[in-house]
């Protein structure tokens, strides 16, 4: 995975995205902050973070009940939580499609204007394909 951007958290600027949302929430579609470039062929996500030591450990994309999901794996290599404490960076990824792995076996995207539904998930251990399902049903019933 390529190396993430880092912006500070400002609130004149990012508060119009982020304003009641928690580390690792991405902003209303509406924005179009995060989204896959089908030309380009790369996926673009922002989220707010706590602190610049974050990466990414892996992106991982599913088909569960027809419903397209991206899971981000993130870390800073510590145990400590940190979504609800304060937004000081705005963690920017970008990631050529060609390097996130496939789960299950379908396509990535489809088409233009396919809704896909993203999860980032903090966490210091390993995290593999088959492991990313009891992730998501975790994530799912935290949201």
């Amino acid at each position: 995975m390529k190396p993430p951007k880092f912006e500070s958290y400002d609130p004149k600027k990012h508060d119009k995205f982020y304003k009641g949302l928690l580390n690792y929430d991405l902003a209303d579609k509406k924005h179009k902050v995060s989204y896959f470039n089908l030309n380009a062929k790369y996926l673009k996500i922002e989220f707010p973070v706590y602190n610049d030591q974050f990466f990414v450990k892996n992106i991982f994309p599913y088909t569960i009940e027809g419903n397209r999901i991206i899971l981000v794996h993130i870390s800073d290599n510590t145990k400590n939580p940190s979504r609800t404490l304060d937004k000081n960076f705005i963690m920017k990824i970008k990631e050529p499609i060609k390097n996130i792995k496939d789960c299950s076996g379908n396509d990535i995207i489809s088409g233009r204007g396919d809704d896909i539904i993203v999860f980032v998930y903090n966490d210091d251990g390993n995290l593999y394909c088959s492991h990313g399902y009891s992730v998501i049903d975790q994530l799912s019933i935290l949201s």
